[in-house]
């Protein structure tokens, strides 16, 4: 698994010119990820790097509505992967040929966003993995509880909360998690009488609503803040 340094030194030019944001506190003993925000859009670019259980490395990029940057994606048909790269040998340059493939890709890629936003209107529900109706419709549910969150007066403290979090590298959303479940009845009483029926089975771990809220919120605001500030590491 690269440690955080070489993900840094390897990828600098997809972080610090192309606005990709280390998502630390949503990273995986086998999982790093890092996320940008797509001009003019609300969707995103993620980069996945996966150390896999036969030692080899691979490094995939998606684009997607915000979702938890792993392999969870693809249980979203509305999200679109390209296979980057994989390696089953050391290879000190293997992130920074990913990289360049990646920059590659990049102006493509921000095209892509409108076929992430016609799936999402228009669901295809086409197997990529796990997909099936019901986990969309749950995403669906999550999205709308997102929304309402966002329009909660206790949204600027988090925003401000995650951007202190960012900017310090920090790896846990516990304190935020614990936040947004404070105003979960809030919530829950803004969605759609649908949405929160649904998300009131989702109210425990690990699945649990504020945890998802969370990891949405964190990409981002830290992509968004990415954006419009250079990272220092």
């Amino acid at each position: 698994m690269p440690r955080a340094n070489s993900i840094i030194e390897n990828l600098h030019t997809l972080i610090f010119e192309h606005k990709f944001a280390p998502a630390y506190p949503l990273w995986s003993k086998n999982i790093t990820s890092l996320c940008r925000a797509i001009p003019d859009s609300k969707h995103y670019c993620y980069i996945i790097i996966t150390t896999n259980k036969d030692d080899s490395l691979t490094t995939d990029l998606w684009v997607g509505p915000i979702n938890y940057p792993d392999s969870s994606l693809d249980s979203n048909c509305s999200a679109f992967k390209i296979a980057i790269g994989i390696t089953y040998e050391e290879d000190p340059d293997f992130l920074s040929k990913c990289q360049q493939r990646i920059i590659r890709l990049i102006p493509h890629t921000d095209a892509l966003a409108n076929a992430v936003q016609e799936e999402l209107l228009f669901p295809s529900l086409v197997a990529t993995s796990h997909t099936t109706a019901q986990r969309m419709m749950a995403y669906h549910h999550f999205l709308e509880a997102y929304e309402q969150l966002k329009q909660h007066h206790t949204f600027p403290q988090i925003h401000n909360e995650l951007i202190s979090l960012y900017k310090k590298s920090g790896k846990s959303l516990s304190k935020t998690i614990k936040h947004i479940k404070d105003v979960t009845p809030d919530i829950l009483n803004s969605t759609s009488q649908v949405s929160s029926d649904f998300l009131k089975d989702y109210l425990t771990p690990p699945f649990d609503l504020s945890s998802v809220l969370a990891e949405f919120a964190f990409i981002e605001t830290s992509t968004r803040y990415a954006a419009q500030h250079p990272i220092k590491i």
